[in-house]
Formats: C-alpha cells, structure tokens, sequence
C-alpha cells in the first residue's frame, strides 16, 4: 500500500512535466545503482548558463514549466547504501545550467541526519570522485559561480488554503564545486509515518554541464559521461552506561590513580 501511495507521488512529480525538449547538453540519465522510480527532462535553452528559475513557482505549476532547463528525479530509497545516476552528455558549443529537482521516499528503515551528493565518474565499487577522473578538467560543477538559485533542502507542505509551502529540511547547507552537504536536519523513515501523512523529502540544486575538453593531437570527444553520486548517513545516539557501569568505570579509574600515587 505504501509503495502504491510514492507511485502517485510520483506521477504528480514527474508525469506532470513538459515532454523532453529536442535538443540538449544532457543526452539521457539513469540510475546505476538506486531505484530512480521516475524521471524526465527539459532542455529548454542550449548553451544557456544564466537561468534563475524560481522553484515555488515550478512546484506551483505542477512541474509543467518548460521555460528553463531542469531534470526532475524520484528515488527510492531501500538502505543508506550510495545511489548512483548517470548521465550521458552531447557537446551543444557551450555550457548549460540544469536545475536538478529531487523527490526522496526514505524506505530505509531509519531516519536520516545529513545528506551528500558528490560528481565523479564510474558506479558501485568503480565510482571515482571528480578531482580524480579523467574529466576532472571539463567545468563540471554544482553552480558555484551565480549559485542562483543555492541548493536547497524541504518538505512541500499543504496550509489548508490552497497554498503551498516549502519548509526547511536541513539548516547547514556546504555548497563546493563538486560536493553539497545537507547537514542538522532530519528526513524521517516513511514506515514510521501515516499513509495520510507522508513527508517526501525534496532536494534542489543546479549543475553547470560543459562540453567535452580534448587535447591538441587527440581525437575531438563529441560526448561524455558523468556520475551523480548521492547517499545520506545518520548519527547513532550515545550509548549512555548503565549507573553500575559508571561506578565500576570510576573506581577503577581511582584505583589506577591511588596505585600510581602508592608507587610514587
């Protein structure tokens, strides 16, 4: 029954979107490692690295904006492990802003704390962080440059008025050309919530996806592939001892001392 309810969340996040426009710098993506329920894209404006496209109003429209470039993701979530999504890229003759707009079902059976994304190349055991792949040259970043709009973290919430707010999931947010941690938050397991009142987590940031670089000499690459490697982690509670515990702790650490102080 749960799974039937993310199914049509899904469909309002992802089959309400604009058919893919034809031409583009993001040629395809999927997942590599991870259940991606549903996707799509738009490449709206090739080339285009200027956008600054306002994600309430994107939400408001049912996804159905096609004025900008943007790729909408459902994932699922069934453990903490790292959720891998590829994406193939065509050369276009310059560099293109997407808005990556995620929605997370968190089925992992415990509530997360912080979440990480991180560029590279490669999947599974054979992922390579960015710095260390071979298009660690090309300009592949999560916006650094106009961070407009920055990466953000919510839950779409309903007020009772037909109004829709975005409130905050994480507080910390550290934005790096190929890194973005989401940190001092909480995205719940959704096992633990009523079917009525699920809370799908949502991510949003941008990519700046360049051409392939090539070298003097070298056959001209006319395309490439990069990974988006995301997973969340969690902070286990202290384990807080039991009172005897404590007393034995404490008096073998004054019997270390007074044995010490005898030999003195």
């Amino acid at each position: 029954m749960r799974r039937a309810v993310l199914s049509i969340l899904a469909v309002w996040f992802i089959l309400g979107a604009p058919p893919e426009a034809p031409a583009g710098t993001i040629d395809n993506f999927d997942a590599a490692v991870g259940t991606l329920d549903d996707a799509t894209l738009v490449t709206a404006n090739p080339n285009d690295n200027t956008q600054t496209p306002s994600v309430l109003e994107l939400i408001q429209d049912d996804f159905q904006d096609e004025s900008f470039n943007w790729a909408g993701l459902f994932k699922i979530f069934d453990s903490t492990q790292p959720f891998d999504v590829t994406f193939d890229v065509l050369n276009s003759g310059g560099v293109t802003e997407y808005l990556i707009v995620e929605g997370i079902a968190n089925l992992s059976n415990i509530a997360w704390t912080d979440y990480h994304l991180q560029l590279g190349t490669g999947f599974g055991d054979q992922f390579i962080p960015l710095g260390q792949s071979p298009i660690s040259g090309f300009g592949l970043t999560f916006d650094v440059g106009d961070k407009n709009p920055p990466p953000q973290s919510f839950f779409v919430l309903h007020n009772g008025l037909d109004e829709i707010i975005l409130a905050n999931l994480f507080n910390t947010t550290v934005h790096l050309p190929d890194s973005i941690f989401f940190d001092d938050g909480l995205i719940p397991d959704l096992d633990a919530q009523p079917e009525d009142d699920l809370d799908l987590a949502f991510l949003v940031f941008s990519l700046d996806i360049p051409d392939a670089f090539f070298l003097p000499g070298q056959d001209e690459l006319t395309e490439y592939q990069f990974t988006l490697r995301q997973f969340p982690s969690f902070r286990r509670p202290p384990v807080i001892p039991e009172p005897m515990s404590v007393l034995l702790f404490s008096s073998g650490l004054a019997g270390a001392f007074f044995s010490r102080k005898k030999k003195i």
